[in-house]
């Protein structure tokens, strides 16, 4: 009963310690993003384009225009095992899985001048 008890400790702090890094991932990008972005405020979309590319998806919202960058790094599988002893020593076994996307989106709003006035982000990791 000791090693199942300390064998779920272990899988528990490696948990958290994945989780408290993938926000910390996260965290650092969107910095880095901020960085970049902060810079582009004013710019045309001419320089824009020149220093992004192309954009996934334009959209029209009364006089703004909104483009859309979209770069996914694939996705991340997660799955849970738990065994439990059941009568006469049988095994009861459940598992669970499930995934989610890691991507970051940019979204860049510019006026009908063609200049660039914000930003959005938002990472997933």
């Amino acid at each position: 009963m000791k090693k199942f008890y300390l064998g779920l400790l272990t899988l528990l702090l490696c948990f958290f310690i994945s989780c408290a890094t993938a926000h910390e991932l996260a965290e650092e990008r969107v910095s880095e993003y901020k960085t970049l972005l902060d810079g582009l405020i004013a710019d045309t979309k001419d320089q824009v384009l020149m220093y992004l590319g192309a954009p996934d998806s334009v959209n029209k919202l009364g006089t703004q225009e909104i483009w859309i960058y979209h770069h996914t790094l694939g996705e991340e599988d997660k799955s849970v095992n738990t065994f439990n002893r059941g009568f006469f020593n049988s095994v009861v076994g459940q598992s669970e899985s499930f995934s989610h996307e890691i991507y970051d989106k940019i979204t860049l709003y510019f006026n009908k001048q063609g200049d660039m006035t914000s930003y959005d982000t938002f990472v997933q990791r």
